[in-house]
């Protein structure tokens, strides 16, 4: 029963909020950038303004350090919880409350006065853990949105609002077949999954207001995926005229020995 490991949950409840305080585009902008991301663009310290203010990559590297952070703590908290010989319905649960402590200390991390990121893409490594098919093709489904409308924020959105659905048809029993037993949905699951529904909106307040008025800020992605094409073509483009010129002048010579010194 979940009322016998307690104190163990109140211990992995702590260390996965601090965990969670570990912002990756703070540390990322100051060693690598010498900049406060707090100081720029939307002064968000994430993903998304990562990628504005300093570009693609910058903005891939964090979202890929949130992500395991979210990933790390949960699966040592899965192998932990086995080796004392918990059951599947004990280490499930605390496999949950570890994400949702992680995702809390990325949004309101002690050490930055409570002002941090949005949680978006530390939710995606946690649940990755939990429910690794359903969270795949949820986000396969958003980054196809995410390319047509290109707002982050719409892509956030969706992705939580999809888990909260997906967990409430599993914790009904719609998806027993498929999930069986090692992926299905508890009562305490499925409440853990509605505070994360609210905590991901609450934490996009603001750009669901800006939304709502058309008003929202474009990520940048389809932006810059498209410089780097358009760079690349670029690139052939001046390189080919160099191509040509080198091709003449070796045909000119072949046909004027006397150039070449002979």
């Amino acid at each position: 029963m979940l009322s016998d490991y307690i104190w163990q949950f109140i211990v992995v409840g702590i260390i996965s909020y601090f965990i969670g305080n570990i912002n990756f585009a703070v540390i990322l902008s100051n060693k690598v950038k010498h900049q406060d991301i707090r100081a720029h663009g939307s002064k968000n310290p994430g993903t998304t303004n990562m990628m504005r203010v300093f570009g693609l990559k910058m903005g891939v590297v964090t979202l890929l350090c949130d992500i395991l952070k979210g990933v790390i703590p949960v699966f040592i908290v899965y192998f932990v919880f086995k080796s004392i010989g918990a059951t599947s319905e004990v280490y499930r649960f605390a496999m949950y409350l570890t994400a949702f402590c992680t995702t809390i200390g990325h949004v309101f991390p002690v050490f930055m006065k409570f002002q941090g990121g949005k949680g978006f893409a530390t939710s995606i490594g946690v649940l990755l853990v939990i429910q690794p098919i359903p969270t795949l093709i949820i986000l396969f489904v958003g980054c196809v949105i995410l390319l047509l409308c290109d707002r982050m924020s719409v892509f956030a959105l969706f992705y939580i609002t999809a888990e909260l659905v997906f967990h409430i048809l599993a914790y009904f029993g719609v998806f027993t077949k498929v999930l069986m037993n090692t992926h299905s949905v508890t009562l305490p699951m499925l409440i853990i999954a509605i505070l994360f529904w609210c905590l991901v909106f609450y934490a996009h307040r603001s750009n669901i207001v800006r939304i709502i008025k058309g008003v929202e800020n474009p990520s940048g992605l389809r932006k810059a995926l498209f410089k780097n094409r358009s760079n690349s073509k670029n690139t052939d483009v001046n390189i080919q005229p160099f191509i040509d010129n080198e091709e003449t002048v070796a045909a000119t010579t072949a046909e004027n020995p006397i150039e070449k010194g002979q």
